[in-house]
């Protein structure tokens, strides 16, 4: 397994970091949820990039929040927690800004624009 391919923790109050992710897949640009519970980051675990999350001291395993045929790539948390916003990237329209709510998981865009 690649280290560079997984996502780390770096605690400071030990000055210390600690590996994350151990799946045989690339995992990348985590994003803590806004309590600290949870980090939410891109892997490619299922074939494309899709948003997972897992809980930040490591336990309960890797839980899938959405998928789709593009890849996405998670980018913030509104303040309460309640959604993620993410970006995919899609050939026909490019870059778009999508926004998944946690209450229901369900994924809707945000802004999608075509390519030019």
């Amino acid at each position: 397994m690649d280290q560079d391919n997984q996502v780390w923790v770096y605690e400071l109050a030990r000055d210390a970091m600690t590996r994350f992710t151990f799946e045989v897949s690339t995992n990348f640009l985590p994003v803590w949820t806004p309590d600290g519970s949870r980090i939410a980051f891109s892997s490619n675990k299922d074939g494309s990039e899709a948003l997972f999350w897992q809980k930040a001291d490591g336990s309960g395993g890797l839980e899938k929040l959405t998928g789709s045929e593009y890849a996405r790539a998670p980018s913030s948390w509104s303040g309460d927690g309640q959604l993620l916003s993410f970006g995919e990237v899609n050939p026909t329209t490019g870059f778009d800004i999508w926004v998944l709510d946690m209450k229901d998981r369900k994924a809707a865009p945000f802004l999608r624009t075509p390519v030019l």
